[in-house]
């Protein structure tokens, strides 16, 4: 969803417009890096914050590990909590 949403921002942005995206640990920051640079945009962090393991990510905490495993991606542990961190991320074209 992340690659799709990223796909689209050079056609949906004004020349000097700016898009917020929340991307979360367990997705890989060198891909959307990647994805960005191909796509003629530029991305910085702004905020982060943190976001616990909900069940849905639970459902899914065989593929979240297969990922982390194949790149960059993580999660934290604090405590007993499983968590991610979230990244605000500013996008602009190029300039």
């Amino acid at each position: 969803l992340l690659d799709h949403l990223l796909g689209l921002l050079p056609r949906l942005l004004e020349p000097d417009g700016v898009a917020y995206v929340m991307q979360l640990s367990i997705l890989s920051q060198l891909r959307t890096a990647e994805l960005l640079e191909d796509l003629d945009l530029t991305g910085r962090v702004v905020d982060f914050g943190f976001f616990p393991f909900t069940e849905a990510f639970g459902r899914h905490r065989e593929q979240i590990e297969r990922v982390e495993q194949l790149s960059d991606a993580h999660h934290l542990r604090l405590g007993s909590a499983d968590t991610m961190a979230t990244y605000l991320l500013e996008i602009t074209h190029r300039r």
